[in-house]
């Protein structure tokens, strides 16, 4: 049980890095000094919600697995 939570603890923590660098980038973005550092912003900004939806059906897929074990388990 304590392997579960573990999981969902580094699922949480990775979730709020992932947010905490949107924010930074977003902020990064506003600024936009020079052109590379633009060019960075607008690709990590393209890329983190894709990491993030796929996350999110990671974090889903591995919910329903780990609920699906407990069921068994008490069978």
């Amino acid at each position: 049980m304590h392997t579960v939570w573990m999981i969902y603890g580094l699922a949480i923590i990775v979730f709020i890095i992932l947010v905490v660098l949107g924010v930074g980038l977003t902020l990064l973005m506003g600024r936009g000094d020079t052109l590379s550092e633009f060019w960075l912003v607008m690709l990590l900004s393209q890329i983190l919600p894709t990491l993030l939806a796929i996350a999110g059906i990671v974090l889903a897929v591995m919910g329903a697995f780990l609920f699906l074990i407990q069921i068994v388990l008490w069978l």
